[in-house]
């Protein structure tokens, strides 16, 4: 699908097309602002950039609530790649949605390459996981990119890659892996733990309630553009309402839960052992939960028998 304007889709599916750049959706006029709402995008391919959608050079691009499952490309942007070689800064939008399965081989970003220097993305509620580079590049390559509530979580390349790359990024209040460790961003109330997704085996990458991710979001944030403060509201991927309960604090991902705050302790850091004869050393940070009285430690065969 070839784009000049500014349609907006909504509960639309995009499956198994194949382009040489954006398999579903080929965005190039910089009067162009599409709108995708609560779509679906699988399997589809592309031969050089954007998987299931590219961009050159379009005015704005707003992606809610939509679903990215097993889309590929041979270079950059194994589902969405934006790029913007005009001399005019646009910007790009992505909440409350899910990049799992997607890969590609060549370039950055198995799963999002948005990193020409002209090119914003504020990237919102979404949760970016199980993507595959066949190289070492990450599975998200962005510059001028504002991460606000989101998990990027167990993606993985051929040559242990970093997670995400880029210039001038900013992540608040989000839960990255290895997050600490990348250079040359800015990491702010975040998180580097795993999510605990419901059932990622099965795909349902929901919170369980032992998550420490329910409740860990920012309600509201400055818009990087304009500064104007932006509430975070509205329905999550599963069109539930975004903060819930009411007054609380929001989830990080895709999905939210009802409950405030998971009812789990946190998990003591740092867990370390020394093989010693006929002895283990265990050694551990313990966390500053009041709740938290000791530590009782069980052997077992099989982790989490």
């Amino acid at each position: 699908m070839y784009i000049e304007s500014s349609p907006y889709f909504e509960n639309c599916s995009f499956t198994d097309n194949t382009a040489y750049q954006g398999g579903a959706a080929f965005i190039s006029s910089e009067t162009s602002e599409p709108q995708f709402i609560n779509c679906s995008f699988n399997g589809n391919s592309a031969t050089d950039t954007g998987g299931a959608i590219a961009t050159l050079n379009a005015a704005e691009i707003l992606i809610d609530r939509c679903v990215f499952d097993e889309n590929s490309a041979t270079s950059g942007g194994g589902a969405l790649a934006i790029f913007y070689y005009n001399q005019t800064q646009k910007w790009a939008t992505i909440s409350n949605s899910l990049f799992i399965n997607n890969s590609n081989t060549n370039a950055p970003g198995a799963a999002i390459a948005a990193s020409s220097s002209n090119v914003h993305i504020i990237i919102e509620h979404t949760t970016i996981t199980n993507n595959y580079s066949s190289s070492s590049n990450p599975a998200v390559e962005v510059s001028n990119a504002h991460f606000f509530n989101s998990i990027i979580w167990d993606n993985s390349t051929a040559n242990d890659g970093w997670p995400i790359s880029g210039a001038d990024i900013q992540i608040t209040n989000s839960l990255i892996e290895n997050g600490g460790m990348v250079p040359g961003f800015n990491y702010a109330n975040s998180l580097d733990i795993d999510p605990l997704f419901t059932d990622p085996a099965n795909d349902d990458y929901t919170l369980s309630l032992a998550s420490h991710a329910i409740g860990a979001g920012v309600g509201s944030y400055s818009h990087p553009r304009n500064g104007s403060t932006v509430n975070i509201e509205g329905l999550d991927l599963a069109d539930s309402a975004r903060v819930q309960p009411a007054n609380s604090n929001p989830d990080l991902g895709a999905y939210e839960r009802a409950e405030a705050e998971t009812p789990y302790p946190d998990s003591p850091t740092n867990l370390s052992a020394e093989e010693l004869h006929r002895e283990v050393r265990l050694s551990w940070d313990s966390v500053d939960a009041t709740d938290v009285a000791y530590y009782i430690i069980y052997q077992a065969i099989e982790p989490d028998s």
